[in-house]
């Protein structure tokens, strides 16, 4: 198991949902988490044995794996239109981890919805 699995669960928008409206974070855009909330996250337990659990699990890291490079890229990018093309693939891979946390937690189209339309 990588060790940034839970750390992407955790920065994930599902989490960052259950955590403005589960903890009553509503009003704060940069919502802190106190470690006893922290313990009482619903993170998912994956079983690497179970086939489904594998290709959701092995989506998540190829896309993070993704991701930390382009994010140094960004960094460095001197050009505006650089940084808007990097953007563009970073919520690109984020989106697929997003979409690859719902997999996990098994939710909804509806639920889905909920969620995307409650962290804006």
């Amino acid at each position: 198991m990588h060790w940034y699995y839970p750390t992407i669960i955790i920065h994930s928008n599902l989490i960052g949902f259950f955590i403005k409206y589960y903890f009553n974070e509503t009003n704060d855009d940069f919502p802190q988490i106190k470690v006893s909330q922290l313990k009482s996250l619903p993170i998912p337990k994956v079983d690497l044995t179970i086939s489904k659990d594998q290709i959701v699990y092995d989506e998540i890291v190829r896309n993070v794996e993704s991701l930390l490079p382009l994010n140094k890229e960004k960094q460095a990018a001197k050009l505006q239109t650089q940084i808007q093309q990097l953007q563009s693939r970073i919520d690109f891979h984020e989106e697929k981890i997003n979409n690859a946390v719902y997999k996990l937690y098994r939710l909804t189209d509806e639920e889905i919805c909920i969620i995307k339309g409650g962290i804006k």
